[in-house]
């Protein structure tokens, strides 16, 4: 007989990403649209269910996007991934990266620091103005 706990960590961490993937797929729409699940919930999911392996792969994205694929999908970094999260994030990783996609994130970074020099220019025109000194940026 086995005793209660005997089992291996990784037969364990198996069961709960087998029972996990179960879970959200046999979740209605409309609740599913509601649900939140764990990071630790797709992380077992992608690593322990053949399905789950297989339905990513299917989707045409990488294996080595897989190994990372909750911390890349959860956009607001609290733990939890929405539905909203995971299909945005699952339809940007598939297939190889575009020149499109790399432009596209140029893009962005260079917009993001334009707004961050106008921020630290402001920033800097306020702090003079405050020490009553006359300042042209």
């Amino acid at each position: 007989t086995k005793t209660p706990g005997a089992e291996p960590l990784t037969l364990i961490q198996r069961k709960r990403g087998q029972l996990g993937y179960k879970w959200l797929t046999q979740m209605s729409h409309d609740s599913l649209a509601k649900r939140t699940f764990s990071k630790e919930l797709l992380d077992l999911s992608v690593e322990y269910d053949w399905e789950a392996k297989k339905i990513l792969a299917d989707l045409d994205i990488e294996p080595q996007d897989c190994l990372s694929l909750s911390q890349t999908l959860d956009r607001n970094q609290n733990g939890r991934i929405d539905v909203t999260e995971l299909v945005t994030g699952l339809s940007r990783l598939r297939g190889p990266a575009r020149r499109s996609d790399i432009v596209a994130v140029d893009l962005a970074v260079q917009s993001m620091q334009t707004k961050m020099d106008e921020i630290w220019l402001d920033h800097c025109r306020r702090k003079s103005l405050a020490k009553g000194d006359v300042v042209n940026i």
